[in-house]
């Protein structure tokens, strides 16, 4: 029997695949409605009591609704350990408790087994630490056995700085007067090659924690608002098989680089904490803010067969000047992916101060819940190529801003911008029901509606195909002195 463990407003389990013998999970009450996400896996359920009961045939990610609560199943092949390691606990005396600040003798053990063929071997238990560096380095290895938690330490100051490594903000390009943000993060990686980081152990970020501390003492949450894993400048890095948890904004952020990889990752949100200094418990969803996946300025990313559930964007790819680097977006593909959001899942944007933004690809994946499962958002001038939604399913609807299964908007953030262009194709949509409103094709703000180029084709929508964009479940909107429409080809 699994037992499921509590987070935040859901649960999740990890387990190793077991293809001869059912799961069983309890839950707290008489069960009267059970089922597993994705469908299409076709997974049915047995119901006896408070129990369900379920057979998984094959590793992958699973959302187990039990009366409507979720418990986020993540089913593993048999944890493989590396040769050749230097066992944190065995050879450093690291404590294992969580109750001692560890920072200082594991960024040690970090920087020496650099370069050396090792691998840095965290066992079972809860290590705290502040901000992790691998900064200037070749060849890292990391493995996070399964029950290794890295948890970031909570503090009033500000434990995640990393303005000495980017510098402090220039003009912002998007919007000139402003300042570039600067973005901080929990374990970061920069300037770095050959980076990888494995194992079915977890990093936390205790992202609710430090926002509600900072919070408290500012009034504001904005030192809280740290990335898992920043990962900037560098290239050739992977990251498997980990759990990411927690984090105070977005959780995974490359920025400017080249050739990284996240394979099988688990990514599980806050969702409902933007603290108040006056009520530090007290929900304000509008500034939640935690996206999963932002790749930003990079080129050649693969976020495959990865989970996701998220508050904000479950993955945007984006051009945003974060941390003073600004550059171009080419060959970034999501696929095999299994994602759960309040807002938008599959996502190109809003930043979008790059002039090339090409060759996206978002193939085989399940939206499970999204209140836009599809979303391109160009608002700052880029210039959008092979921009491919491929092969993708839709459960559910999350009702939030938009409730549309798609949204395409292109606009100028100000009224001085470029006007950018869009050249987007969606091919074997399968949504499982209607969203509650249609899905938008929009232009505004001075921008050209001719330089909006859409295909659709293949698009079924509660096992009927679409097959006219007139047909009532399509609005598109652009200026009536426009010379021209959007290119919308319907097939």
């Amino acid at each position: 029997m699994l037992r499921y463990v509590p987070f935040k407003t859901y649960a999740y389990v990890s387990t190793t695949l077991c293809p001869d013998r059912d799961f069983a999970i309890d839950h707290t009450e008489n069960l009267t409605s059970a089922s597993v996400s994705p469908y299409n896996r076709k997974i049915s359920c047995a119901i006896e009591g408070k129990r369900v009961r379920f057979r998984i045939p094959h590793t992958g990610q699973y959302v187990v609704y039990l009366n409507g609560f979720k418990v986020c199943l993540f089913v593993e092949e048999p944890e493989t350990l590396p040769k050749h390691v230097v066992n944190i606990v065995k050879e450093k005396g690291i404590d294992t408790t969580g109750t001692i600040d560890e920072t200082a003798r594991i960024q040690q053990a970090i920087d020496e087994v650099a370069e050396t063929g090792k691998t840095l071997l965290f066992p079972a238990g809860t290590y705290s630490v502040s901000q992790l560096r691998i900064c200037n380095k070749k060849n890292v290895r990391i493995h996070l056995c399964r029950g290794a938690v890295l948890r970031a330490r909570t503090s009033d100051s500000d434990p995640f700085s990393v303005t000495d490594l980017f510098g402090k903000p220039e003009e912002s390009v998007r919007e000139p007067g402003k300042t570039a943000g600067i973005a901080r993060g929990f374990i970061v990686i920069f300037n770095s090659q050959n980076v990888h980081i494995s194992g079915y152990g977890m990093i936390d970020g205790n992202g609710y924690a430090q926002r509600v501390l900072v919070t408290q003492r500012w009034n504001s949450d904005s030192q809280g608002r740290h990335r898992n894993l920043m990962i900037a400048d560098s290239k050739n890095i992977t990251i498997e098989g980990i759990m990411s948890v927690d984090p105070g904004s977005w959780n995974v952020h490359p920025i400017h680089c080249h050739r990284v990889t996240f394979r099988n990752m688990k990514l599980m949100n806050e969702l409902e904490y933007a603290p108040k200094r006056n009520n530090p418990f007290n929900v304000d969803h509008n500034r939640v803010n935690t996206d999963g996946f932002d790749p930003d300025s990079s080129s050649e990313v693969l976020i495959e067969n990865c989970f996701g559930y998220c508050s904000d964007d479950n993955v945007a790819i984006k051009a945003s000047q974060y941390n003073n680097r600004l550059g171009n977006v080419n060959k970034i593909t999501v696929r095999g992916c299994v994602f759960l959001t309040q807002k938008s899942s599959l996502k190109v944007g809003t930043e979008t101060a790059a002039v090339p933004m090409q060759n996206i690809l978002f193939e085989n994946n399940d939206v499970i819940e999204a209140d836009r499962a599809i979303a391109v958002y160009n608002y700052d001038g880029a210039m959008m190529e092979n921009i491919q939604y491929l092969n993708n399913r839709v459960e559910r609807n999350y009702p939030d801003a938009k409730q549309a299964l798609i949204y395409i908007e292109i606009k100028k953030r100000m009224a001085d911008s470029k006007a950018g262009k869009a050249q987007i194709e969606i091919r074997n949509l399968q949504a499982n029901e209607a969203f509650p409103k249609n899905s938008y094709i929009v232009c505004r703000n001075g921008t050209n509606p001719s330089d909006l180029k859409v295909t659709l084709s293949e698009i079924t929508v509660g096992g009927i195909p679409e097959t006219d964009i007139k047909n009532g479940r399509f609005t598109i909107q652009y200026p009536s002195t426009a010379q021209s429409a959007p290119d919308i080809i319907f097939k």
